[in-house]
């Protein structure tokens, strides 16, 4: 609930749950503030982008799992077209 804006009894918040298609994810276990996108995908026609894919050079996402610097995991995407909103829940904190 921390990117919710609720942090104590009384708090209400707003959750957008999203159904996200992650692709081929970049795994970052440390924080990187100078990251600004993963490369892109190789489009549907190119040879040259071919290799670069194949030696695992090219995702679709950024994913950072809970544990050393993170209290939770976290899913990052860049395209619009991967995200489709499922629902908007409203909550507050007892």
């Amino acid at each position: 609930l921390r990117y919710a804006g609720a942090a104590k009894a009384g708090d209400s918040g707003t959750l957008l749950l999203c159904r996200v298609s992650l692709g081929r994810q970049f795994v970052k276990w440390l924080p990187q503030n100078n990251m600004r996108r993963p490369p892109d995908p190789f489009p549907l026609f190119g040879w040259e982008h071919l290799q670069m894919w194949a030696n695992g050079d090219k995702f679709h996402s950024v994913f950072a799992p809970a544990g050393i610097t993170l209290l939770m995991d976290e899913f990052i995407v860049y395209h619009t077209n991967q995200g489709v909103p499922e629902y908007l829940i409203k909550f507050e904190l007892e």
